[in-house]
């Protein structure tokens, strides 16, 4: 391989958006295509941002209530991507926690890198419902809804 060949990848290299996470990705089907066909640049740059924001927050979540139950009803409680999990969730500790913020983080991250934000378990399942919500919250033409308090 060449110097050149180095620099300038061929379109042939180029990563496929919907490339194997697991060795048994050949036992599904995957839709054809660049990502931009299913999620033009700009949604996707929604769902970015709106998942970095929500694995920020996760991580001081994880490390503000450590393993202690989350409280819903304390004053800011509604500020918390705890509060968006399932009441069944508030018991655990900080371990999950910080599973939901690196499913966050990594979702974020798959679409930075140009690939389809592919669930790849029951937590990333979950935080790509939470980033297509507030990525939705923020598009254009969405009305903000009031907080609750």
């Amino acid at each position: 391989m060449t110097a050149t060949e180095l620099e300038e990848p061929s379109e042939a290299a180029a990563p496929d958006p919907f490339a194997a996470y697991t060795d048994e990705a050949e036992l599904y089907e995957l839709p054809d295509g660049d990502l931009e066909q299913f999620l033009p640049p700009f949604a996707a740059g929604l769902l970015m941002a709106a998942g970095r924001m929500l694995a920020a927050v996760a991580y001081r979540d994880a490390a503000h209530y450590g393993d202690r139950p989350f409280d819903r009803t304390a004053k800011d409680a509604d500020a918390s991507v705890l509060a968006q999990l399932p009441a069944a969730c508030d018991e655990y500790g900080q371990v999950l926690r910080l599973q939901v913020a690196r499913a966050l983080g990594d979702l974020a991250d798959d679409l930075a890198a140009g690939r389809a934000p592919l669930a790849r378990c029951q937590a990333e399942t979950w935080a790509l419902s939470a980033v297509d919500r507030r990525g939705r919250s923020r598009a254009p033409g969405t009305a903000r809804r009031p907080r609750r308090r």
